[in-house]
């Protein structure tokens, strides 16, 4: 099946819960830095969860600007589609069964997030770390790995 198909599948069907989306430039940094993506995970058929100053702040360089009042939000996909809209972003989809358990498990991560989240940190636990937790359990950022390079 062709990218293009898959994608419009995807969107008349909905991103299985612990997708992450990636909006790259949304920091609007200088190269090399200008190629660091705001990633959110998909919790349900219509919500996704997000490290943002506001829940409607997808292009994440205030949340970063004010790095201390970023919180973790949910938010419409709706929402992000249409902020979105003009922007190219990447699908991360999960690596585990499109099931029943799995999205159990990403809504459970999601509520404990929303009640409880450490404050935002650029290295420790920024919105990659976040989505990447609700989506798989295990808090990680690749983009940090890459730039420190481990």
């Amino acid at each position: 099946m062709g990218l293009f198909k898959l994608l419009s599948l995807l969107l008349t069907i909905g991103w299985p819960a612990g997708t992450i989306l990636k909006v790259p430039g949304a920091f609007h940094l200088s190269p090399p830095l200008d190629t660091l993506q705001h990633c959110m995970c998909v919790v349900n058929s219509t919500a996704m969860l997000h490290f943002s100053i506001d829940n409607d702040d997808f292009d994440a360089y205030e949340g970063l600007r004010r790095k201390g009042d970023a919180r973790v939000h949910l938010c419409g996909i709706e929402d992000f589609l249409e902020h979105v809209s003009s922007q190219t972003f990447e699908v991360e989809l999960p690596n585990r069964p499109f099931d029943g358990a799995n999205a159990a498990a990403v809504q459970f991560r999601a509520d404990a997030a929303l009640r409880s989240w450490p404050r935002y940190h650029l290295l420790n636990n920024n919105c990659e770390h976040l989505a990447r937790w609700v989506a798989t359990g295990r808090a990680q950022s690749k983009q940090v790995e890459h730039y420190l390079g481990n």
